[in-house]
């Protein structure tokens, strides 16, 4: 993520112990741990709507990472993208931009990129 020049204005993750753990690793390593926000909104099972008020506090200008668990993050980024039909199969370590354009009615977003666990790994050796 470095590498690739992210930063983040907050870090949203999953009370359970891994999760946590990922977004403390990618907290630390961008120099910015006061970031994470401990939510159940990404716990399991999730809630959308717990989350949609969460995120309200947020603006367009904002990047929010969410770190959480699977299936529930492949369901949360076909929520977002507009198409709860959609399957998004996140593996361990796979990361995704979600370009959020609208939030209410329902949420519209445009996926940006999407990087398997191979290709962040690749990244990182590059």
């Amino acid at each position: 993520m470095n590498r690739l020049g992210m930063g983040f204005t907050a870090i949203l993750s999953s009370p359970l112990v891994r999760a946590l753990q990922t977004a403390e690793i990618i907290a630390e390593n961008m120099k910015s741990r006061e970031l994470i926000k401990v939510t159940d909104t990404l716990g399991i099972p999730p809630s959308r709507t717990g989350l949609m008020q969460e995120l309200k506090q947020f603006t367009k200008d904002d990047h929010i990472l969410l770190v959480g668990h699977e299936p529930n993050m492949g369901i949360l980024s076909a929520f977002f993208l507009g198409n709860d039909k959609m399957l998004v199969n996140f593996k361990k370590g796979s990361l995704c931009k979600i370009e959020v354009l609208r939030f209410h009615p329902t949420p519209r977003g445009e996926l940006k990129w999407f990087l398997s666990p191979k290709q962040m790994k690749w990244i990182g050796e590059s």
